[in-house]
C-alpha cells in the first residue's frame, strides 16, 4: 500500500536542557480537512521512524499524526554512547513526558479544533499512560499498544539499578537488568532464529529491527531504572483512581506479546480501568507478538485503530 503523505520535520531543545529532541508531522497535504490529531509515542531502544507506514495510513485517513524521538532515543541521542541514557539521578523518565507534552501543545496550537488521540507502543504505552494522567487537557482519547500489568520484578530492577547508580554506574549498560527483565522472552516459541523473535513473528521486521544501530540497544541501569519508575506509576491505585475518566481507553495486543504476559497484563489493566468507570475497550489478536502495528496481517490492526478513534471523536 503507497501512501503520497509529507512527512515534515521538526527539532526543540528538550526539557533536560541538553538534548536536541527530533520529531516528525505526517499529514496528507491534498485534503481541505482533518478529522483530528494523532500523537505516537515510540517504545524502548527504537525511534519514531519505525511508525511511518503506521503514520501514513492515519494520514491518509485524514488525521495529522505526529512524534519525537524520546532523549536517548534514535536523531535525539547526541552518539551511540548516549542511547538509553536519560541522564543522571531518578525520575528522568519525567523528562520524556514533558517533551512529549511540548509536541503535544505544539500540534495543538498548530490546528487548535482537532481532538488528539495518543498512541503509545510498548515503553511507549508506559510513558503515554503516565503523560494522560498527567497532562488530559488536550486529550480525546488514548491507545495503548503492548502494554504491561504489574510487574513483581519492578522493586528488585529499581532497588539493583539504584544501588549501580549509587556507584557512579548510572551510565554503565545494564546487562544484568537487561537478562532479569527480557531473558525469558523467547522461551514460548518454537525455531528461533534471534534473541528479539519475541517482537514480531515477521522475521523481516525482525531482521531490520536487529541490522537498525538505534534499535535493541542495551539500557544503561540509570534508563532501566526509569523504565522501571515508570511502570511503577502506572500500576499504581493512584494512577487508576486518578485517570481521567473522560477520556476513552482501547488497549491493543497480541496474544503472543510476552510483555503483556499474554495478554494475562493487558486484561489487568482492562479490569483495572472498568473498575473505576473508565470507558475501557480491549482488542487481542491471536498469534500476534509484541509489535502488533509489524505483525504481516497489521493493516487490519491499523483499520481497527482507526475505526475505533474515528467512533470515539463523535
Amino acid at each position: 500500500m503507497i501512501f503520497m503523505i509529507t512527512r515534515k520535520e521538526f527539532n526543540f531543545n528538550s526539557s533536560d536542557g541538553i538534548s536536541n529532541i527530533y520529531g516528525c508531522i505526517w499529514i496528507d497535504e491534498n485534503k481541505k480537512e482533518y478529522k483530528g490529531i494523532v500523537q505516537l509515542i515510540h517504545g524502548m531502544a527504537e525511534h519514531i521512524l519505525r511508525y511511518e507506514n503506521f503514520a501514513c495510513f492515519l494520514a491518509s485517513k485524514g488525521y495529522v499524526v505526529c512524534g519525537n524521538d524520546h532523549i536517548g532515543h534514535g536523531r535525539s541521542a547526541k552518539n551511540i554512547d548516549d542511547l538509553g541514557y536519560f541522564g543522571e539521578g531518578k525520575y528522568n523518565y519525567v523528562k520524556l513526558i514533558k517533551d512529549i507534552h511540548h509536541v503535544n501543545v505544539m500540534v495543538k496550537n498548530m490546528f487548535p479544533k482537532l481532538p488528539i488521540t495518543v498512541i503509545g507502543h510498548s515503553m511507549g504505552s508506559f510513558l503515554g499512560r503516565s503523560f494522560v494522567y498527567r497532562y488530559p487537557e488536550y486529550i480525546k482519547s488514548a491507545v495503548f499498544i503492548g502494554t504491561s500489568g504489574s510487574n513483581p520484578l519492578i522493586a528488585t530492577g529499581i532497588k539493583i539499578c539504584s544501588i549501580k547508580m549509587d556507584r557512579g554506574k548510572g551510565k554503565e549498560r545494564g546487562n544484568f537488568v537487561n537478562k532479569l527483565a527480557f531473558g525469558a522472552y523467547n522461551s514460548r516459541y518454537e525455531n528461533k532464529n534471534t534473541d528479539f523473535d519475541w517482537i514480531c513473528s515477521d522475521d523481516n521486521v525482525v531482521n531490520e529491527f536487529i541490522e537498525d544501530e538505534k534499535c535493541g540497544f542495551i539500557f544503561t541501569y540509570a534508563g532501566y531504572n526509569d523504565l522501571f519508575s515508570v511502570l511503577k506509576e502506572v500500576s499504581s491505585k493512584e494512577w487508576y483512581k486518578g485517570f481521567d475518566k473522560r477520556i476513552p481507553v482501547l488497549l491493543v495486543s497480541g496474544s503472543e506479546d510476552p510483555v503483556g504476559n499474554f495478554g494475562k497484563g493487558v486484561r489487568e489493566v482492562y479490569r483495572k480501568l472498568k473498575k473505576e468507570c473508565v470507558d475501557t475497550d480491549i482488542v487481542i489478536y491471536k498469534g500476534m507478538r509484541h509489535e502488533v502495528l509489524n505483525e504481516k496481517n497489521k493493516f487490519k490492526v491499523y483499520s481497527d485503530i482507526e475505526k475505533w478513534i474515528c467512533k470515539k471523536m463523535i
